[in-house]
């Protein structure tokens, strides 16, 4: 019998999104469950570690943190390469892009207009240009058009939907610089279930 799952997460895309696609790529039927701030005030002590996204598996298994759902769908969809080494390049490209995803979330956690016009400087003047060329990289040397081995994996997912989402947060428009990069990301992005997907999930501005 096939496993029931419910996804709770706030009503955006940010850390969750990436969880769904994985969903939408498997044809796998979820329950999307969009928690209001005021849902939120009445469950938080209910969930594992008080915070959100949670996976619940069979209406009774609870899975907490973003990228532990991740990897756990990922491995259940066969996600995650041929062998144990492919899925641990997975895992080490998703954790780099995750480093990214840490740099960039620091300007949404500033207050002060100096400062995160600060911040967003150094996404833009040093953290892409350091980790973008290494990305690019990997694919030219793989030559398959993906990132790990021969076809989709987690990590080609994981990777492409944070490139899109966080150029499009700083307003990154060199991406020409990176064309293997750019391709892959446009290339999964455009992948049968995802793009269905994002032509009709409920809009959110992240």
């Amino acid at each position: 019998m096939s496993q029931k799952y419910k996804f709770l997460y706030f009503p955006m895309k940010a850390v969750g999104e990436p969880i769904r696609l994985l969903f939408h790529y498997a044809n796998v039927e979820f329950e999307d469950i969009r928690v209001s701030n005021e849902e939120w005030a009445k469950m938080k002590s209910e969930m594992p570690w008080n915070l959100l996204p949670v996976l619940v598996v069979d209406g009774k298994h609870q899975l907490s943190q973003c990228l532990t759902i991740f990897r756990y769908l990922a491995r259940e969809f066969g996600l995650v390469g041929a062998d144990e080494f492919e899925t641990a390049k997975c895992n080490e490209y998703i954790d780099a892009m995750d480093e990214v995803r840490l740099d960039v979330l620091q300007m949404f956690r500033e207050s002060d207009p100096a400062k995160k016009a600060a911040i967003k400087k150094n996404v833009v003047e040093n953290t892409f240009p350091k980790a973008w060329p290494k990305f690019n990289g990997i694919l030219k040397r793989n030559g398959t058009g993906f990132l790990v081995g021969e076809g989709v994996t987690c990590a080609d997912i994981y990777v492409a939907y944070m490139v899109d989402l966080l150029t499009g947060f700083v307003e990154f428009s060199t991406m020409s610089d990176y064309p293997e990069l750019d391709d892959h990301r446009k290339k999964i992005l455009n992948l049968p279930g995802i793009k269905e997907w994002i032509a009709t999930r409920p809009y959110t501005a992240f």
